[in-house]
């Protein structure tokens, strides 16, 4: 709750660009405007007016200090938005406790918080009473100088500082080309920073495409904006590596997706000599069909076993500590396989018979 007049207050729970916690209830607004303007050393009707006069969604001095001072701030509105955006202050450093008396969100019972700008920008059913407790307070000539400035154009910015301020020429539909000064809102301006703050808070580490870096603008910032503190942040955003064909398996994989596909070409013709073998086994059979019979099968299970084990240890890469999904047996691995119409059904009866399951499983328990 606000405090009566007479209670010593802390000036940075008085003036400041942020809320202080302060919760008021409409009737102790002209209290807090007095405890306010006793923190002041000058609230004169000109002060209020240059910091007024001062405030735009682009401030030109972002881009070079050696910009003037009446060529330093530019009002841009949204389109299709019917409120007016966010203001921020560009004024010598003396006037910064007068942006702060603007600029403070004032927290009321009830409602929104929201600054004495923003109650004049965009004004809501409460705002004519927040107005008039500062009128009662700092008089009537400060809101209506302020309110006039803001409510109303500035007048044209006809000079830059002709080394720091970035020129695009573009073709003129009138004919000849158009000198265009690309510039920022300044609310991109701490929207960089608000990003950085929110991901080293939730991480404690920045995004690994990130490239970050800091450009001091001047040597005294305060004399850009008090509610801008502290040096610029630029980004440079890298795409992430596109992934090769079998590290989008392994990743999918990782992620609870399906197994690798086999590359079964190579060894496709092993495996329907064995089936074809396997047949002739069942018909006759001597020691030499055996044992041609355990190579060829050997032939097969072997590089199967191999991918498996390769898969799962390189998926890992991609589990973040996470188990991996149950992979595929070597035979359902191979019966995934395309096969020929002709040839699937001696394939998965060769596979699922007892000699290849017996080899099978005497090279897993090698393995």
């Amino acid at each position: 709750m606000a405090s009566d007049a007479t209670e010593e207050v802390n000036e940075k729970d008085i003036l400041s660009f942020h809320e202080t916690g302060r919760v008021l209830k409409s009737e102790e607004l002209v209290s807090e405007f007095q405890l306010i303007k006793e923190k002041l050393k000058k609230c004169a009707a000109k002060d209020f007016e240059d910091v007024a006069r001062g405030s735009g969604t682009h401030l030109l001095k972002l881009l070079s200090p050696r910009t003037g001072k009446d060529q330093a701030v530019l009002r841009f509105v949204d389109e299709g938005s019917n409120e007016t955006p966010e203001f921020v202050p560009s004024t010598n450093a003396p006037l910064i406790p007068i942006q702060k008396v603007l600029y403070r969100p004032l927290q009321v019972e009830g409602r929104p918080s929201k600054s004495l700008v923003e109650h004049i920008l965009n004004p809501d059913d409460g705002s004519s009473i927040v107005l008039d407790a500062f009128a009662q307070v700092f008089g009537g000539e400060c809101l209506e100088v302020v309110k006039d400035v803001l409510l109303n154009p500035l007048a044209p910015i006809t000079t830059l500082p002709p080394k720091e301020f970035p020129i695009v020429f573009v073709p003129n539909p009138a004919g000849g080309d158009l000198q265009v000064t690309p510039v920022s809102p300044a609310r991109a301006y701490m929207g960089a920073k608000e990003v950085v703050r929110q991901k080293i808070d939730e991480k404690r580490q920045l995004v690994p495409f990130w490239h970050l870096s800091k450009q001091a603008i001047s040597a005294k910032p305060q004399n850009i904006s008090g509610k801008l503190g502290g040096p610029r942040m630029r980004f440079h955003a890298a795409l992430p590596k596109m992934l090769d064909q079998y590290d989008a398996q392994l990743f999918r994989y990782a992620k609870g997706g399906a197994f690798p596909r086999f590359n079964i070409k190579p060894l496709q013709d092993d495996v329907v000599r064995y089936a074809r073998l396997a047949e002739q086994d069942e018909a006759y059979s001597n020691r030499d069909i055996r044992r041609g019979l355990d190579s060829r099968a050997d032939r097969v299970v072997m590089p199967l076993l191999d991918f498996i084990a390769t898969v799962k240890e390189d998926a890992m890469a991609f589990a973040a500590q996470e188990e991996l999904p149950a992979a595929p047996s070597p035979i359902e691995l191979l019966l995934k396989q395309p096969w020929p119409k002709d040839v699937r059904p001696v394939v998965e009866r060769a596979l699922n018979g007892p000699h290849f399951r017996s080899r099978l499983a005497n090279w897993e328990k090698q393995k």
